[in-house]
């Protein structure tokens, strides 16, 4: 209560009060009485704070004291229905608008009056008294002229014709009305003819000294940063530009066309960067590519020297990503760029990093953490963010060096996955030179390779294509075979030399087996021969010693399909009840002759004859115009057995040993007719023994 207070605290407190109400005596007696809780010593935060809560919403404090001593819920509640305001009583009240004012602006648009104002409309206020200097009088003038210029987004509508047209120099508040709401076509040629005023001597000199058509010439207004003025010295930006490149006009007006923030720029300002290149490691090969380029990617691209030290990536390569860049955003790229290359270089090679980085060059604004997460960090991909610069380099060249017709240009560009991101001074014109050297200086011969496969071209020259030649020379391949076996890894050639090892092959028997000639030419050699040895392992049930001899008696082995032929021959021979290791022996028959090889070998089995017999038997058997059948043949067996000789598999097999063709002859019409004829000759007394 009262008696809580100091008698200091007490005067500080009515003087506060009386501040709020108007430092009348009357009114703050008659507050007094009406509301007892302002002289609560306890009170004094809580009063506080609902007298700026009602300053807030412009409420009467003298009119509204009961709401001091409501509930916090009750008087919340309350204030926020309070906040609640139409448009139209936001714009009176931040405007000032009078009733004239105001009834023009609800006569447009009626819908100011039933809709609640919002944090957007405040911010479109915002913008345009920023625009206008704060000017109350401009913005309502704006506003009565076209009420429609609330509807408009400012980020994506307003705020970029506003600065076309600062640029341009409009300042007539008319006309900036009229143009912020004006059709796409309408405003473009106005901002053309304004701008085409505002810059007309800049356009003479560039016209002039760069000879800019009328097309170039709109194209490169539209496109000046906002910045840029109509003072510029550019006359004087063009010849120092024309100095760093030797008079070349076309690359000249190329750069202005491409960087049009160049206008924006002195001539100092750039002497400044030459200097400053000088001065540091960065080379200087093509300077105007760096001189040129705005100061966001001037920034980006000394922050990536990083990419030459680690890389050897050219300056070209590292211009291409910046220009990249400007399509992702560099938000990491000062942050860990050395620590996401040496994380991506224990991925794979240098190459591989440099190809995957300048595809996709976000992998350097990429968290390490992500990085880590991606299942094929170095996949290279046609991305929309890479930048192709290097395409036409790269076609000019290949007319030049190899003189490759338009069409054909195109068609390795297209299927190549790298030199149109590579700087082809340091990745293509080495390889072509290479090859050139190889094929005698015959560009014919070099064009029918590159024309085969342009992917060749893609491979790295140290690493791949040199030392797959030279491998190709020494196993005494004709240079064109190169596109056979560039594709070949360390680890397929490495393989050769662990069949080797697990065979226990002599270098004799290694060259025999799978000379380095059929290696590097025969991919399926090169993908079977493994997998085909781990097979026979583990179904022969023999040595290694065994096992090379099957296969040096067979070659063919290591290069069969397992699937295909294979496994389907060692199950003839599983269910035939053949020994395993005769898998040699038919594997190269067709499926009908390796039935009749299973058919005779049980058939030897059955009559007890010895192995060299038995080829000699299938050599005379299997020399038929057509293989028999291994039902057919077991039927001759079965009768000559029971109806020829009596039962007698001795005299049976004594008489296939003797007389191999005996089974070639055709049971029906000779066997059968035959072995009647002898059995009634044995019936009448006249005894011939069959054999």
């Amino acid at each position: 209560g009262i008696s809580d207070w100091k008698v200091s605290s007490l005067r500080s407190w009515i003087s506060f009060l009386k501040g709020e109400f108007g430092d009348s005596d009357t009114n703050m007696r008659n507050a007094l009485l009406c509301c007892p809780i302002l002289l609560d010593g306890f009170s004094r935060r809580k009063v506080k704070h609902r007298l700026k809560k009602l300053h807030s919403v412009d409420l009467p404090v003298l009119d509204n004291l009961n709401s001091i001593s409501w509930s916090a819920d009750k008087f919340d509640n309350w204030i926020r229905l309070q906040k609640k305001r139409s448009e139209i009583e936001y714009l009176q009240k931040e405007l000032g608008l009078n009733d004239a004012e105001t009834r023009v602006l609800l006569s447009e648009k009626p819908a100011l009056e039933n809709t609640e104002s919002s944090k957007i409309l405040e911010q479109k206020l915002k913008y345009y008294l920023s625009e206008f200097s704060d000017s109350r009088e401009d913005v309502i003038s704006l506003l009565l002229e076209q009420p429609s210029i609330l509807d408009l987004s400012i980020k994506r509508f307003v705020e970029p014709r506003m600065l076309r047209m600062r640029l341009a120099g409009v300042s007539d508040l008319r006309t900036i009305s009229s143009m912020i709401t004006a059709g796409d076509d309408e405003f473009l040629r106005f901002t053309l003819s304004s701008l085409r005023n505002q810059f007309s001597d800049v356009v003479e000199i560039l016209q002039t000294t760069l000879n800019l058509n009328h097309d170039e010439t709109d194209s490169l207004l539209l496109s000046l940063p906002n910045n840029a003025t109509a003072e510029v010295d550019v006359e004087g930006i063009i010849n120092f530009l024309l100095s760093l490149t030797d008079g070349d006009i076309a690359r000249v007006k190329a750069a202005v066309l491409e960087q049009p923030h160049l206008l924006s720029f002195s001539s100092s300002h750039m002497e400044n960067r030459i200097d400053e290149l000088s001065s540091s490691m960065h080379t200087t090969k093509n300077t105007i590519d760096v001189v040129i380029m705005s100061d966001k990617d001037y920034e980006a691209y000394l922050s990536l020297d990083i990419l030459q030290n680690m890389l050897n990536m050219t300056q070209n390569e590292i211009v291409s990503i910046v220009i990249s860049g400007r399509r992702i955003g560099w938000k990491h790229i000062t942050l860990t760029p050395a620590a996401n290359i040496e994380y991506l270089l224990s991925q794979g090679s240098k190459d591989d990093v440099k190809n995957a980085i300048l595809s996709r060059p976000n992998l350097l604004s990429t968290s390490l953490e992500k990085l880590r997460n991606m299942s094929n960090v170095l996949a290279t991909t046609k991305s929309k963010y890479a930048a192709l610069r290097f395409r036409n380099d790269s076609g000019a060249i290949l007319r030049d060096a190899i003189e490759l017709e338009e069409d054909d240009v195109e068609y390795v560009l297209s299927h190549s996955r790298y030199l149109s991101l590579r700087d082809p001074e340091d990745f293509l014109v080495p390889k072509l030179n290479y090859l050139l050297s190889v094929f005698d200086e015959c560009k014919k011969h070099v064009t029918s390779c590159v024309l085969e496969n342009p992917g060749l071209l893609d491979y790295s020259l140290q690493d791949w294509i040199i030392p797959r030649m030279a491998m190709a020379s020494d196993a005494g391949l004709d240079p064109f075979q190169i596109n056979n076996i560039i594709s070949i890894s360390p680890q397929e050639i490495r393989d050769r030399i662990k069949l080797q090892t697990h065979l226990n092959l002599t270098d004799i028997e290694l060259d025999r087996l799978v000379p380095m000639k059929a290696w590097l030419a025969q991919r399926h050699l090169r993908k079977r021969a493994g997998p085909n040895i781990q097979h026979l392992i583990a179904h022969l049930n023999v040595s290694i010693n065994d096992l090379k001899q099957i296969i040096l008696e067979e070659p063919s082995l290591l290069d069969l399909s397992l699937l295909k032929t294979i496994q389907p021959r060692m199950d003839m021979l599983t269910q035939a009840g053949c020994l395993p290791t005769d898998i040699g022996k038919i594997v190269m028959l067709s499926e009908k002759k390796a039935d009749q090889y299973c058919a005779i070998c049980h058939l030897c089995r059955r009559l007890g004859i010895t192995s060299s017999q038995k080829d000699r038997l299938f050599d005379s058997v299997s020399s038929t115009t057509r293989p028999q059948s291994s039902i057919g043949l077991m039927e001759k067996v079965d009768y000559l057995l029971h109806h020829a000789f009596e039962g007698s598999k001795q005299k049976l097999r004594a008489a296939i040993i003797k007389e191999p063709a005996l089974l070639k002859k055709s049971l029906k019409q000779t066997i059968q007719p035959r072995t009647e004829v002898l059995q009634y000759l044995e019936s009448i007394g006249l005894n011939h023994h069959p054999s």
